[in-house]
């Protein structure tokens, strides 16, 4: 039997981070021959099957679960939302995640709970940790990539000065640089005016085509190419400081030096992948800040660890795309 490939991808969504997943599935195929929107899987129809590599948070609109029969499905990297998890978790859903055992979860609470329901479910890690680039030489550029307001108030202003900062939801940028203006404004204008001007001035997204993205607006090949510029800047800079763990886990793809700071390292959606992350509480960010050397980024723990995530990864995927024909 001759498949159809079908790529994941999101048009009711503000976050490149989404289009950052649908890179990363879209790597492994032959061809797309069609984009199916996330939170509409159930309305696909077609003549013949369709292959889809079925990685990423799901989903905003649970009543759209689960996919249509048209769909061949491999579910890896796979993360139910807890907003979504009782109906992804219904009687009806649950037979459906049976038909396509063993289900990859990127994380130990889609793991915990699946197994709790009877599915046949394991940790495969994210699929962004397979991303790849070509980019050899580092530029000397640190990325503060929608960082948590409380840790870049404790940065260096000289590391501040020669950063930049960068967000996965550009679409929101007014709402956020009005939060920063009045945070840094409340708590630092009088005692530390550089900073409060410095990041009233900076630019949030360098790319003027990133700082009009509209995620209701923009074509889904525009999208994708946005994601695929700020994955080469990641690939190539010095040192990523952010809050986000889509961040974090492409920046370990690429062997890019990253501190992750996060309030909840508990979170059992992050805490696999803390043992190969510089990982700080929003507490430990503070305490330790003057231990960071910024001009010798420290390199990420573990990388032989995230290179058998990789490897099975990629092994899984090839053979779900490659036993198509």
């Amino acid at each position: 039997m001759r498949y159809l490939y079908g790529l994941i991808v999101h048009h009711g969504t503000d976050n490149i981070g989404d289009d950052i997943q649908s890179l990363a599935a879209k790597q492994f195929l032959p061809q797309v021959d069609v984009y199916l929107d996330r939170e509409h899987l159930n309305e696909v129809r077609s003549d013949g099957k369709i292959k889809v590599i079925m990685n990423g948070w799901f989903m905003r609109d649970p009543r759209n679960w689960p996919p249509s029969d048209a769909i061949d499905p491999l579910f890896i990297s796979f993360h139910i939302s807890p907003k979504s998890a009782n109906k992804l978790t219904s009687s009806k859903s649950i037979k459906y995640f049976k038909k396509y055992e063993p289900i990859g979860c990127r994380d130990y609470y889609t793991l915990g709970l699946l197994r709790r329901k009877g599915v046949n479910a394991y940790f495969s890690g994210c699929l962004t940790l397979t991303l790849t680039s070509k980019t050899r030489r580092r530029s000397n550029e640190i990325l503060l990539v929608d960082l948590h307001m409380k840790a870049l108030k404790v940065i260096p202003l000289r590391i501040l000065k020669s950063s930049t900062i960068i967000t996965h939801y550009p679409s929101s940028l007014a709402n956020k640089l009005a939060i920063i203006e009045q945070t840094i404004a409340m708590f630092t204008k009088t005692k530390f005016p550089p900073l409060y001007n410095l990041l009233r001035n900076s630019p949030w997204i360098p790319s003027r085509s990133l700082s009009t993205f509209k995620s209701q607006k923009i074509s889904i090949s525009k999208r994708l190419m946005i994601a695929e510029r700020i994955l080469k800047r990641y690939s190539k800079a010095k040192l990523v400081v952010t809050s986000r763990l889509h961040v974090a886990l492409p920046c370990l793809a690429f062997n890019t030096p990253v501190i992750f700071v996060h309030w909840n390292l508990k979170d059992p959606r992050i805490s696999p992948y803390l043992r190969y992350l510089n990982a700080y509480s929003l507490k430990e960010f503070k305490s330790k800040i003057h231990e960071i050397d910024w001009d010798n980024p420290k390199p990420n723990p573990n990388p032989n660890g995230i290179y058998k995530l990789r490897e099975n990864l990629v092994k899984t995927v090839k053979k779900f795309i490659y036993n198509s024909y």
